[in-house]
């Protein structure tokens, strides 16, 4: 009756220690669990955020990419538009040269006829006027000492009268304005103030 009773204590004592390991077993088998879900949970975490900075490495990379071809596109917009300003700026400059030559060659031409009608006007009130300073018989252009000059604005002109005691005369007179120059000769006839210009022709290089 001992030994048996002694048998069932234990069994009961037994079996109570067991069920306490079991439930301490299965709390640190959930826990364990429990730990290794978060493991795989952290390792998921950082997959994905390792797969985020892939992503943001690529994403960057591309931007860089982008922003430098933008750079460069600007740039050879900048150099197109900086070279039809200079071309826009030659031809400007080049219309405006044209038009200031043909300006003053206008003038020369004008001064130029200007001197006829000086010549004529010299001669009316003296038909044996001359420009023959120095009196060698010669007067501009063969003497290009020897002429009157006429100031006009900006121009001027050389007016060469020959020498003779009447009329007709044939002058030379030339017309300057800035670097341009043109030359005509006409005879001038008649006399008193029926003095009147013929013959009246343009010289095709000047004198």
């Amino acid at each position: 009756m001992l030994i048996s009773h002694i048998h069932r204590e234990m069994r009961i004592l037994f079996s109570s220690e067991l069920g306490v390991m079991s439930s301490e077993l299965g709390d640190k088998f959930s826990e364990l669990r429990t730990k290794m879900e978060l493991g795989d949970k952290f390792s998921e975490l950082r997959t994905h955020n390792s797969k985020l900075k892939t992503m943001n490495n690529k994403q960057r990379t591309t931007n860089n990419e982008q922003s430098g071809v933008a750079l460069i596109l600007a740039l050879f917009s900048l150099l197109f538009v900086s070279l039809l300003v200079v071309a826009l700026v030659d031809t400007i400059t080049i219309d405006q040269q044209i038009s200031t030559n043909h300006i003053r060659d206008t003038q020369a031409g004008f001064l130029a006829d200007a001197g006829v009608e000086y010549a004529v006007y010299k001669l009316k009130d003296d038909s044996s006027y001359d420009t023959d300073d120095n009196l060698d018989g010669d007067v501009y252009p063969d003497d290009p000492d020897d002429y009157d000059t006429v100031t006009l604005g900006s121009g001027s002109c050389k007016v060469g009268i020959p020498v003779g005691a009447a009329l007709p005369k044939t002058i030379t007179s030339t017309g300057f304005a800035g670097n341009f120059s043109r030359s005509v000769q006409a005879v001038i006839s008649g006399s008193g103030s029926s003095v009147q210009v013929n013959n009246w022709r343009e010289l095709e290089e000047g004198v």
